[in-house]
């Protein structure tokens, strides 16, 4: 909720400096698992755990140039255990790859720094991130193998390709063709 909130604001314009910075970083802080280092949980009273939360809390402290209050090498650690081996990545390790949790794992990577140590260019593990991702590819993008396509999903897998500064649109009939440097 914290990373909807503090996105909702700068929409709106705010700088947020009424924003309680500190507070809010030891907040995100606490919410890391001790159990499972890098992993975040939505808080308390909710047990929900997964890359959703990993990266909320990631662009979370982003947006508040509150990085050194997580832990980014355990953040990158967890985030690597989860890449399956299609190439996409899961919501926990050993779990199916989904495109929007590749997007969580890939997009938490860029912002703390570390998408290059864990997927480098010319390595199989981005090789296969690529394929997989532009396998998803129908009409329109799914987010799993064997589900509709869904315009979400197009949002997620282009996001993810984006980050890696690999696509290009060609708009032909109404298929859309990539063109990926890797």
């Amino acid at each position: 909720m914290v990373y909807s909130a503090l996105s909702t604001l700068l929409l709106l314009g705010d700088n947020l400096s009424r924003v309680d910075r500190r507070g809010t970083l030891a907040g995100l802080s606490a919410m890391q698992c001790s159990d499972e280092p890098g992993l975040f949980k939505a808080g308390d009273i909710c047990g929900e755990r997964d890359m959703r939360f990993v990266f909320s809390a990631v662009a979370s402290c982003y947006i508040l140039n509150g990085l050194d209050s997580i832990n980014c090498e355990n953040v990158a650690d967890f985030v690597a255990k989860c890449q399956t081996y299609q190439g996409g990545f899961a919501n926990l390790p050993f779990l199916e790859a989904h495109a929007g949790a590749t997007y969580c794992a890939v997009a938490s990577l860029s912002l703390i720094g570390k998408l290059e140590s864990v997927i480098p260019s010319g390595s199989k593990s981005r090789e296969l991130l690529i394929k997989w991702l532009l396998n998803l590819q129908e009409e329109g993008f799914h987010g799993r193998v064997g589900k509709p396509d869904d315009t979400c999903y197009t949002f997620w897998v282009c996001a993810s390709l984006k980050i890696h500064f690999i696509l290009t649109f060609l708009f032909l009939a109404y298929h859309v063709y990539v063109q990926v440097t890797i």
